[in-house]
Parts: structure tokens; C-alpha cells; sequence
């Protein structure tokens, strides 16, 4: 009997999931979010003025593309990604009162928690992944000879950007569940704080920082800040990714807590 109940949470969980996903996935702010991520594409009209003579970049393709992963995703589009996509991921159907509906179904609090979260997450880190992919290719179809030589590294930029999308929406997602009101204030001064201690030579402020550890799983070495004080030490990219999924699982544990005493109090009021 037990294991027909885990069987049907699971189906439920992918259901979920793909319902959610493909809400997020209609939505107008998603939308702009990939128009945001795809403005660096605009860099090919640079190229193409490189090859007619007209302007010498100090950078090749490449590391024009390392800059942006650096400076532009790592530092601006993920943190932003995370906030838009992770707020409403239970504090959305709290406000809209869906939960109570939600609640009420055969779903347990875990499956609608990671059901949520994983729904966004997906849409996020596709919308990340086809932003990265095309930016990439805007510039590297001016240097077609290093193309495949240059491809792990790609892979490797969409890991750990994934991997830090995935902490940042799912610390954002806690904080909206727990201050719906402040969540944006708060996320946004969690983040500037992450980025500041990446900035940092203290050890124990690197290994929590989200955008530290980002950068330091890339296999190629990424441009910095001129701020930086403390250099990227690089350490493996799986070790970073246990780190990544450790913060995921321990916000959506929040979440299914919170919505556990969501539950309670409902139960409460209907038996009152």
C-alpha cells in the first residue's frame, strides 16, 4: 500500500511540476527575462565591424564571451533570474489564496514544495541555457576554428551558471515564503552580501558565497572585477554543484515545513 501511495506522489510531482513549468513559461516577465539575457547577442555587430577593419577589439570571441559569463551572468542575469522566477514559488499561491485549494488535494507538502520549485527552476535555467548558447554563438561564429575546441568550456559555463541559478532561486524562494512583503528587499541585499564576500580573501566568506563558487568551477580563467581583492582559487565543479543542491534541498525542507503549518492551521480552523 505504501509503496502504490510513493508511486502515485511521484506521479503527482511530475505533474506538478509540468503544470507549473508551463505557467512560468507563459508569463510575460518570462519573456522579458529572455530578451534581457539576449542583449549581449548584439555583440556580433562588433565582430562584424572587427572583420570589415573598422574597429581592433583587444579580446578574441571567446574571451569576450568569458567576460560575459563573468560579468554579465554570473553577476547580474542569474541573481536576476532568481529573483523574478524564486519569489513567487509558494508565496504566489499563498497570496492568491490557490494553496488552500492546492492543500486540500491528495498532494503532500513535499510534492507541492519541490513540485513549485522545480517547475520555476526548470523554465529558469532553460531560459539561462538558451540566453548562454546564443551569446556564445554570436561570437564564436566569428571564430569557427577554435569552435569545438572551445565547446567544453561552453558546457562548463552552463554547469556552474545552472548550479548557482539553482542556490540563488532556492534561497530567494525561502525568503519569499518566509517575508512576502520584504522578500525582494531582502533577496536583493542577500545577493549584494554573496557578492561581497566573493570579493573577500576570507576563506569561510568565499565557501559561502554562492558567486564564488561559480566561478571558481570554471575550467578557464574568468575576468574579475576590478574590487576583487581575493583571487578565484579553482576547485572542482561536482564539489560546488553537492554545495549548490544542499542549499535547494534545505529551502524546499523549509518550504514543506511552512507548508505543513499552513496545513495545521487549516485543519484547525475547520475542525474550530
Amino acid at each position: 500500500m505504501s509503496v502504490t501511495t510513493d508511486l502515485s506522489q511521484l506521479k503527482l510531482l511530475g505533474t506538478l511540476t509540468r503544470i507549473t513549468a508551463h505557467r512560468v513559461l507563459k508569463r510575460k516577465s518570462t519573456i522579458v527575462l529572455t530578451l534581457v539575457g539576449l542583449l549581449p547577442v548584439l555583440q556580433a555587430l562588433l565582430w562584424i565591424a572587427t572583420a570589415m577593419g573598422q574597429v581592433h577589439p583587444n579580446l578574441r570571441p571567446f574571451g569576450f564571451f568569458l567576460q560575459l559569463v563573468s560579468t554579465y551572468f554570473a553577476f547580474l542575469f542569474v541573481p536576476l533570474l532568481a529573483i523574478f522566477l524564486g519569489l513567487g514559488v509558494i508565496s504566489d499561491e499563498v497570496e492568491t489564496r490557490n494553496i488552500t485549494y492546492t492543500i486540500t488535494r491528495p498532494l503532500s507538502p513535499l510534492v507541492i514544495a519541490t513540485g513549485r520549485f522545480l517547475g520555476h527552476y526548470l523554465i529558469a535555467a532553460a531560459v539561462l541555457c538558451v540566453c548562454v548558447i546564443l551569446n556564445f554563438a554570436a561570437g564564436m561564429v566569428f571564430q569557427l576554428e577554435d569552435i569545438v575546441r572551445k565547446f567544453p568550456g561552453l558546457i562548463n559555463c552552463l554547469f556552474f551558471l545552472s548550479g548557482g541559478l539553482l542556490a540563488y532561486m532556492a534561497v530567494i524562494a525561502a525568503l519569499g515564503t518566509t517575508w512576502r512583503r520584504f522578500a525582494i528587499l531582502g533577496s536583493v541585499v542577500w545577493i549584494m552580501f554573496d557578492n561581497v564576500f566573493a570579493l573577500l580573501p576570507v576563506a569561510n566568506l568565499n565557501a559561502i558565497s554562492v558567486k564564488y563558487r561559480m566561478l571558481a568551477s570554471s575550467w578557464e580563467s574568468l575576468p574579475q572585477g576590478m574590487m576583487t581583492l581575493a583571487a578565484i582559487e579553482q576547485s572542482p565543479a561536482i564539489v560546488n554543484a553537492l554545495v549548490f543542491v544542499l542549499l535547494a534541498s534545505a529551502a524546499v525542507s523549509y518550504m514543506t515545513w511552512y507548508l505543513k503549518q499552513f496545513e495545521f492551521v487549516l485543519s484547525g480552523s475547520d475542525s474550530g
